[in-house]
């Protein structure tokens, strides 16, 4: 049975499964798998990115705002629906009509990571390929997302945490939807080693 931990419990939450948002996820106490490779780089990587007071938050590369939406895109409608949004036409920025365009469609979405017209077609065929590959759409239908877990190392005592996006529980299946660059074999190799 899943939790729903309180506000004044997500720092100081204990070893078990929450279904908690990804910010609540993020701001509770335990490391995780970027903790840990973060911590690989160096331990002053870590203090900048995790302990540091006052930290600046990093901007987001366009990138990475592209896997962030692709990720809702599939899993969680509803989350893409509060947090995203596309223009419904390819816009030139370059001319008076455009700018407009992007200005006024700006005001009405604030708050909301913009697509273009260009990612969201993008991600709708990125969509489309999972849906015609029969062993993704037996991962995703009917499996559980985005499910806190947390955990004691008994080796360390050092409290850990992870989120996979998929999990079939009855089938013990764990996956992470990951969006990459280039699927040729060596390319997604290196992504893989890469990001760990």
């Amino acid at each position: 049975m899943f939790e729903i931990p309180t506000k004044e419990a997500i720092k100081n939450i204990g070893p078990g499964i929450y279904d908690m948002s990804n910010e609540e996820y993020h701001s509770s106490l335990g490391i995780s798998r970027s903790g840990i490779m973060t911590f690989k780089k160096s331990p002053k990587h870590f203090w900048h990115e995790y302990l540091k007071d006052g930290k600046k938050k990093q901007k987001t590369s366009a990138a990475k705002e592209f896997g962030s939406a692709f990720h809702p895109y599939i899993l969680e409608p509803d989350l893409f629906e509060r947090d995203f949004c596309f223009e419904d036409q390819k816009i030139d920025a370059r001319t008076k009509e455009g700018r407009l365009y992007r200005e006024k469609f700006s005001m009405q979405n604030q708050g909301k990571t913009i697509l273009s017209f260009d990612q969201y077609k993008r991600l709708r065929s990125m969509v489309e390929s999972i849906h015609s590959n029969p062993v993704s759409v037996a991962l995703i239908d009917s499996a559980q997302y985005e499910k806190s877990f947390f955990w004691i190392d008994i080796d360390t005592g050092v409290l850990c945490k992870c989120r996979p996006d998929i999990l079939q529980l009855g089938a013990g299946i764990i996956c992470d939807l990951k969006s990459t660059a280039d699927g040729e074999t060596h390319s997604f190799r290196y992504s893989i080693k890469k990001y760990g």
